[in-house]
């Protein structure tokens, strides 16, 4: 029974663990298509708006 008890309390931390793996992966990712696509963007437009260019390539905090 007691064997029983931990085996299943280490199946539960190792889904918990994998779950934020996961929704960390996924806030990465987003976070990197989003840096992908501003990047894109501020370069198509450098040259006849500098300004908006420069501030997409801007780096902000996140205090997420």
């Amino acid at each position: 029974m007691r064997r029983t008890i931990e085996q299943a309390g280490e199946r539960a931390r190792r889904e918990e663990r994998l779950r934020i793996a996961r929704e960390i992966h996924d806030v990465v990712i987003h976070s990197l298509g989003l840096i992908a696509v501003k990047a894109g963007i501020a370069n198509h437009v450098s040259a006849t708006r500098p300004a908006p260019a420069l501030g997409l390539l801007r780096l902000r905090r996140w205090d997420g």
